[in-house]
């Protein structure tokens, strides 16, 4: 189950990394990495603070009515 979340982070950030850097470039993987690892950052990050996030989204919504 874990090698499928690195797996996936390390596909995100390769996707994201060739957005800038040559496949072929010498320091490609260390960017991938780079990316990989902000990626899963961001996402445990945002399940952290989720009850936060939904809670502000939930009391914008009922400021609207």
């Amino acid at each position: 189950m874990l090698s499928w979340l690195a797996r996936f982070f390390l596909i995100a950030g390769g996707g994201v990394a060739s957005w800038f850097v040559s496949r072929e470039a010498n320091n490609f993987e260390v960017i991938q990495m780079v990316i990989a690892i902000f990626l899963f950052v961001l996402v445990a990050a945002v399940a952290a603070f989720w009850p936060q996030i939904r809670r502000c989204f939930n009391q914008a919504e009922s400021d609207e009515k």
